[in-house]
């Protein structure tokens, strides 16, 4: 009996140590499923953060090339814009020389005027000069005649 004892008690504890090794299984299994399913879970944010990373990286990559784009049709508007200034620049000193040249010109006519004038003078002077030497010579015939006269 006493070796039944310790058979009913020796099954017993093996049933107990069997119990608790199922149920430690059991738990070490619901673990595993439980490791499982958060392994899906971070496998599946991985994969959404991937897909986020390319996402990002292709608009990064699409406004990289816009923003290229769109320096390069402003680099072609400054270089445009300078043409253009520079045009303006030719065009404004062509019109400063053509003023200046019709300033130069209006001077050169008023000096061409005063030169016309004097001339006229002169011209004028000259008339008298030789009125004047004429009659110098005049007198001088006739007082050459009351010399030899009253010689």
């Amino acid at each position: 009996m006493e070796l039944q004892q310790q058979l009913d008690s020796a099954q017993a504890a093996v049933a107990a140590q069997r119990q608790a090794a199922e149920a430690a299984a059991s738990a070490a299994a619901r673990d595993v499923e439980e490791l499982q399913l958060l392994l899906a879970v971070h496998k599946d944010s991985a994969a959404q953060a991937e897909q986020e990373v390319a996402q990002a990286r292709q608009e990064l990559s699409d406004l990289t090339a816009a923003a290229r784009h769109k320096v390069a049709g402003l680099e072609a508007q400054l270089a445009q814009a300078h043409a253009q200034i520079g045009f303006f620049e030719s065009a404004f000193q062509r019109l400063q020389d053509e003023v200046q040249a019709a300033e130069l010109q209006s001077q050169l006519d008023a000096l061409q005027d005063t030169a016309d004038q004097a001339q006229t003078t002169c011209n004028k002077l000259q008339e008298q000069i030789n009125d004047l030497q004429e009659q110098i010579t005049e007198h001088d015939t006739a007082y050459r005649w009351v010399r030899f006269a009253l010689d």
